[in-house]
């Protein structure tokens, strides 16, 4: 059976080199097919439609040039991974929309999908509000990347909520933190403890849910033990709104990469998660790698 392959999204902005470097580091390490892509869009000339009589041929060899030239500008980051030994495939995808590209990236086999974070005087030209619905309706492992300097994932930082635990973001930093030879630092926000263990975790459940959740993470966390790397758990009280106080703990402690489940089981859990997700990716810097739940 073919590997599974690590997608990478590229934009015409400085930060490509970088992120495609992030992208192809992280398929080596896993064992995946790297794969730069690049998502070929039509090019509206608005109000100059009027001026062109043959609007349509004009407007047709307007977007042929700008979807050779950035494949072209493919080859190149291409070249530039070969230096450093790192190796990938280049992909093409012709789309009108946003569901077009989803159905295009799942035919590719993806483990996960590496999207720049979008600077705000290219995005308009670049995406739109592609990595906001990337966030919300894709099924597939988003990894909005920081687009800052390259580095290697030494560190993760999982933040759990028993209320929508995803089986699926664990399996995904057990998995990552093997592979990648990276400590996990669990934690727990909004809570009067001061201190905790993974034993114990299923004390704090309210429901049977959060008891399977609790259970759940407390088998991954003992299967981590065994690993030479030693792995954190901690509870936080806060008096302030979890999530600000979890971007907080984010930028003073500066992660490698934070994983996160985007929804959890109820249709409640899912507007309450999926909004952690958003609030993190449009406040920090941070590489944040967004999980659906099953």
């Amino acid at each position: 059976m073919s590997r599974e392959n690590i997608l990478i999204l590229t934009n015409p902005s400085d930060s490509r080199n970088r992120t495609a470097l992030f992208g192809a580091y992280l398929a080596e390490a896993m064992g995946a097919n790297a794969v730069l892509v690049h998502l070929e869009k039509d090019q509206d000339m608005g109000y100059l439609a009027s001026l062109y009589p043959e609007f349509e041929s004009k407007r047709k060899e307007l977007s042929d040039f700008v979807n050779q030239a950035n494949e072209k500008e493919l080859e190149k980051v291409k070249s530039f991974l070969s230096e450093k030994g790192l190796f990938v495939q280049t992909k093409s995808i012709s789309t009108e929309s946003f569901e077009d590209s989803l159905s295009a990236f799942s035919k590719l086999r993806p483990k996960l999908i590496v999207i720049p974070r979008e600077e705000e005087n290219i995005r308009d030209y670049f995406l739109g509000s592609f990595l906001d619905e990337l966030i919300r309706k894709s099924p597939l492992p988003i990894l909005v990347h920081s687009g800052k300097e390259f580095k290697k994932i030494k560190n993760m930082m999982v933040p759990i909520a028993l209320q929508g635990l995803s089986e699926n973001s664990l399996n995904m930093a057990q998995e990552m933190a093997v592979k990648l030879n990276s400590q996990i630092h669990f934690i727990h926000i909004n809570s009067n403890q001061d201190s905790i263990d993974a034993s114990s975790l299923v004390d704090l459940a309210s429901d049977d849910w959060q008891r399977t959740q609790a259970t759940l993470l407390t088998k991954k966390i003992d299967q981590l033990a065994t690993t030479e790397i030693r792995h954190k758990l901690r509870l936080i009280a806060t008096d302030s709104k979890a999530k600000e106080k979890l971007l907080d703990i984010v930028e003073e402690e500066k992660p490698d990469l934070v994983v996160m489940a985007s929804s959890g089981k109820k249709a409640l859990q899912r507007l309450y998660l999926g909004s952690y997700c958003e609030y993190m990716v449009k406040n920090t810097n941070a590489n944040i790698l967004i999980v659906k739940a099953p």
